[in-house]
């Protein structure tokens, strides 16, 4: 198998029909019909566990990593990205595409978009953690701790639900919009 026995951390199915396999040891792997892709260190990408892939308008794909870097693989060619770009703070990086194409990434408590070779804080949450998807709206859906809201560039955050837990330590992992609008 391509992956080596390593398990599966995240699949993204991509516009040009090649499902992507994001694997334990920081692997990528891109299976199309005729042909695959295998990235690994030695290419470029991170060593760490990946967390989630996306999408830009451009095609390239993005994997977020426990170690607070993210990487993008374009035209075969994968480069990575750390604080140097703007991924400045503790903790993991978090991507996310939405509904134009636009790279959004969510670390140490700041959100905001990839420009210009860089990342562009917009948003800062007092939570450490958030995780990102597209909001059919525009703009990406945020979930810092138990806090669930939609962010679009030049807006406001309009906040959707605070989810309650028994323990304070627990918090939600991923966020999803489904076909109906519902997170």
């Amino acid at each position: 198998t391509p992956g080596g026995g390593q398990p599966v951390r995240t699949l993204l199915f991509a516009r040009d029909r090649r499902l992507w396999v994001a694997l334990d040891g920081g692997g990528l792997v891109g299976l199309a019909e005729r042909s695959t892709n295998v990235f690994t260190a030695a290419d470029g990408l991170a060593v760490q566990r990946p967390l989630v892939l996306a999408e830009d308008a451009d095609g390239a794909i993005w994997s977020g990593y426990t170690d607070g870097s993210a990487c993008r693989v374009a035209a075969g060619r994968v480069t990575r990205f750390t604080a140097a770009e703007g991924l400045t703070g503790q903790g993991a990086c978090w991507v996310a595409s939405d509904t134009t194409g636009q790279l959004w990434f969510a670390k140490s408590g700041r959100s905001g978009v990839w420009r210009e070779g860089r990342f562009v804080s917009l948003l800062t949450v007092p939570e450490r953690t958030a995780q990102l998807t597209a909001a059919k709206a525009g703009g990406v859906w945020v979930s810092a701790g138990g806090r669930v809201f939609r962010f679009a560039e030049g807006g406001q955050p309009e906040p959707l639900a605070t989810l309650a837990t028994e323990r304070p330590s627990v918090e939600p992992r991923s966020v999803f919009e489904d076909r109906a609008g519902a997170v």
